[in-house]
C-alpha cells in the first residue's frame, strides 16, 4: 500500500500513527535493516520517535510528489497497488511549505530571503501543489484500490480515519483501544516534544527557540489566516 501526499500535508503524522498502531501490537517489531545501523547509534532518549517511525511496516510505502508532479501521469507501479491519497488545504500547506524552505532549509538563500506573498506565487508555491492534488485525484477516483482522506477529517476524528486506513490496508481485526492509544501518543504536544529530542534532521527542529522552524510546527486547521494577506487568500481560492 502507498500512501501519497504533497509534502507538508501531514503524511509523517499519519505515518507515526499507523506505526505506533503496529508498534503496540508487536512491541518486539524488528526495525528497518535500514534503521538498524542508526538506531544503534541513539541514546535512549533521543530514538523515542525513531523506533516507532522504524516500525512502520514494509508493505506501506510513503510517498510525496515532486518528481511526479513534473511528470505527466502518476507511476505505473502505483496502478496495481492500494494508494491512499491524503490531501490537505492548500493555503495551509504552501504556508507550512515556505517556513519548511526558509526555516528549515536556510541554505536556500533565495528562498529565505523571499516574503511569503512572493512565494505563494512562485515555481514553488500554490500552483505546483493544485496541480500535483489534481493528477492524483483524477488518476485515482473511483478505483476500488484508492482511497481518499484528508487532513481535515484525520484532525478531527483521528481514530476514525486510521481505522478506515488500517483496514483498508488489510488488517480485519482491529483492535479500538490500540488505536486509542497510537492517537494519545501521537497527539501534535507529545509529537513536538519528541522531535526536539530527536537528533536526526528530518525531525528535529533547525532552531529550537523558532517555533516555525520545527517539524511539527504548528498542527493547525486553518492556520494560514495568520500568515496570509486577504489578497493572497483570493489569489490561491481564484486558482482551484
Amino acid at each position: 500500500m502507498y500512501i501519497v501526499s504533497y509534502p507538508k500535508s501531514g503524511r509523517t503524522w499519519l505515518r507515526c500513527l499507523i506505526a505506533r498502531y503496529v508498534q503496540l501490537l508487536e512491541p518486539k517489531v524488528k526495525l528497518r535493516k535500514k534503521e538498524r545501523k542508526k538506531e544503534n547509534m541513539r541514546t535512549k532518549r533521543e530514538k523515542v520517535l525513531q523506533k516507532v517511525l522504524a516500525s512502520t511496516p514494509d508493505s506501506i510505502t510513503f510517498a510525496h510528489g515532486h518528481p511526479f508532479a513534473e511528470s505527466p501521469d502518476p507511476p505505473s507501479i502505483y496502478k496495481n497497488d492500494k494508494v491512499v491519497f491524503l490531501e490537505r488545504d492548500i493555503k495551509d500547506v504552501v504556508v507550512s511549505y515556505y517556513f519548511h524552505i526558509t526555516k528549515r532549509k536556510p541554505h536556500k538563500k533565495r528562498w529565505t530571503i523571499m516574503p511569503i506573498s512572493e512565494f505563494i506565487r512562485s515555481e514553488l508555491g500554490v500552483e505546483p501543489i493544485i496541480e500535483y492534488n489534481r493528477r492524483w485525484k483524477s488518476f485515482f477516483e473511483g478505483k476500488p484500490n484508492y482511497k481518499y482522506i484528508t487532513y481535515e477529517t484525520l484532525h478531527e476524528d483521528t481514530a476514525q480515519v486510521l481505522t478506515e486506513v488500517i483496514k483498508f490496508w488489510g488488517e480485519k481485526q482491529i483492535i479500538a483501544e490500540k488505536i486509542n492509544e497510537a492517537v494519545n501518543f501521537c497527539c501534535f504536544e507529545n509529537m513536538k516534544a519528541l522531535s526536539m529530542k530527536s537528533k536526526l534532521a528530518i525531525l528535529k527542529p533547525y532552531n529550537q527557540e523558532d517555533n516555525e522552524s520545527f517539524k511539527f510546527r504548528r498542527g493547525k486547521i486553518g492556520g494560514y489566516v495568520d500568515y496570509l494577506s486577504e489578497e493572497d487568500i483570493d489569489y490561491i481560492n481564484s486558482l482551484k
